[in-house]
């Protein structure tokens, strides 16, 4: 049978100082790249790789003022509603 898996998976969140704090302090990941890209249009990216084990990866990524990347829970349902 031959092995499956992924090489990374790459999701969003509003807090990454928190989800750093999460996933390696609660889950125990090693946090092995970290990021901050600025974007074009105005702000930044941060962004985080950590070791899951057998050669992958999950990635995080923070857009802080952003235009057009909602900064708030709140914020971020409203535009998905908007889209929907």
């Amino acid at each position: 049978m031959t092995e499956r898996g992924f090489s990374h998976i790459g999701l969003s969140t509003l807090d990454l100082d928190k989800t750093k704090d999460f996933y390696e302090n609660v889950l125990g990941f090693k946090a092995v790249r970290c990021d901050t890209i600025k974007v074009k249009e105005g702000g930044q990216i941060r962004h985080i790789f950590f070791d899951t084990g057998h050669d992958q990866l999950m990635a995080f990524m923070e857009a802080r003022e952003v235009p057009g990347i909602p900064m708030t829970p709140a914020l971020a349902g409203a535009a998905a509603a908007k889209k929907g």
